[in-house]
């Protein structure tokens, strides 16, 4: 009777770890069960809080934490956050997770996986950061459940007057409410904001990063930040715009700057949009071997584009000094090094070369693309005279008789 009553609590046992292993995130072991016995009952204490990892969910080094805000709090300067599990939030607050003016943190999200449902009825951040922080390797999803439409904006990370960098990871915005981001990079009244994106992926069904810089009268703001963005990898797409430069203060003493040496960036509507409304706009670098994929939008002057790739034309005058479009042999565009030849076009007679004083002046038989020509010249610091109008070729413009203009001895136009 006994062997027999041992045989069938050692099954139950049996059948119990197995059953327990199925829902925990490591295997069950000796360690998590413990026994009782009184007379002949046997009571065995299952230990769910060792079994489940507890009830921390961050730690700094060996300390644990059962709230991430209480890790932030207590993490010194350059102190790593490392993520102890995925994490479902509902939230009804502003800012989820706020990082002050001098807090300098990493936040490891360690593999794991953040899904945020919020339903705030103004601006709501799962990041907030007023300080430096870098986020890295996991995955926060965002969605909103209540459409503020146009009042008010919702995001994954606010920089506000900060330095944030993504090392890795993905960011995403869900939707749920109109004004949607991935990052929202808000100067405002914070003072000049500064992010870098060295990897890992951001989308949003709206505007996947928002570079904002507010104007003196807007919202009675006193405006007296910029924003610096640095895209130098990952994958960035909106829906609407991949990046929005929404406004910059036009009283700044600097203006903001969008760099981008890598990585892609794609938009539904605009890859990047550089919004033009009488300010003072962002300047945008664009080299390297970056990926633009969709149409880029914005005044000639914010662009200055010497390298990348290009699923949509170059718009006029977003080349940098020294640059020209191209289209590449897959039906993409690029950008290649200004010759002297790029300056004219052949319309179909004799060609004369004169040269007066080592100083060659090509005019006759071509026209003339004066801005071409100017920043050839631009670019490789030529000082030449040009003699056209002292031979009378028509279409020369009449202000080059009276200026210096444009090319160096020896330089041919074939």
């Amino acid at each position: 009777m006994k062997k027999l009553l041992f045989f069938v609590i050692s099954l139950i046992l049996a059948s119990l770890i197995c059953a327990l292993s199925i829902f925990a995130t490591e295997n069950v072991g000796v360690a998590n069960l413990e026994v009782e016995k009184d007379g002949d009952t046997i009571t065995y204490i299952y230990d769910v809080e060792n079994l489940f990892g507890g009830k921390a969910i961050a730690k700094i080094g060996e300390v644990e934490f059962e709230s991430l805000q209480d890790a932030i709090d207590a993490a010194g300067e350059g102190d790593t956050i490392v993520i102890l599990k995925d994490l479902t939030i509902e939230s009804t607050a502003s800012q989820l997770f706020r990082i002050y003016e001098n807090d300098k943190i990493t936040i490891d999200l360690n593999g794991k996986t953040f899904n945020v449902t919020e339903s705030a009825t103004g601006n709501f951040s799962v990041f907030y950061s007023y300080g430096d922080l870098t986020l890295k390797n996991g995955t926060v999803n965002l969605t909103s459940t209540i459409d503020r439409s146009w009042n008010a904006s919702s995001a994954v990370v606010t920089n506000r007057g900060g330095v944030l960098t993504i090392e890795s990871g993905s960011y995403n915005h869900l939707g749920g409410t109109a004004m949607a981001f991935s990052l929202d990079l808000d100067a405002n009244s914070f003072g000049d904001v500064f992010t870098t994106i060295n990897d890992g992926s951001l989308t949003s069904p709206y505007r996947a990063i928002r570079m904002r810089m507010a104007d003196t009268t807007l919202n009675g703001n006193p405006g007296n930040g910029t924003v610096s963005l640095a895209v130098n990898g990952g994958y960035i797409y909106g829906t609407n715009c991949g990046i929005w430069g929404q406004i910059t203060n036009p009283y700044a003493g600097e203006l903001g700057g969008l760099g981008v040496t890598g990585g892609t960036i794609g938009g539904g509507k605009y890859s990047i949009n550089i919004a033009s409304d009488g300010h003072d706009n962002i300047s945008v670098g664009i080299t390297g071997e970056a990926v633009i994929e969709g149409p880029l939008n914005g005044e000639a002057n914010d662009f200055s584009i010497s390298g990348g790739s290009f699923t949509n034309e170059i718009p006029d005058g977003f080349c940098a000094v020294g640059f020209v479009p191209e289209m590449k042999e897959d039906g993409s565009y690029g950008v290649a090094t200004i010759q002297l030849r790029d300056a004219f076009t052949f319309i179909g007679f004799s060609v004369p070369e004169f040269l007066i004083d080592g100083k060659t002046s090509v005019a006759a038989g071509y026209f003339i693309n004066h801005e071409v020509l100017d920043a050839y010249c631009l670019a490789n610091s030529v000082e030449v005279i040009d003699l056209g109008c002292a031979f009378g070729v028509g279409g020369i413009r009449e202000d080059m008789c009276t200026s210096t203009r444009a090319i160096t001895p020896s330089i041919s136009t074939t």
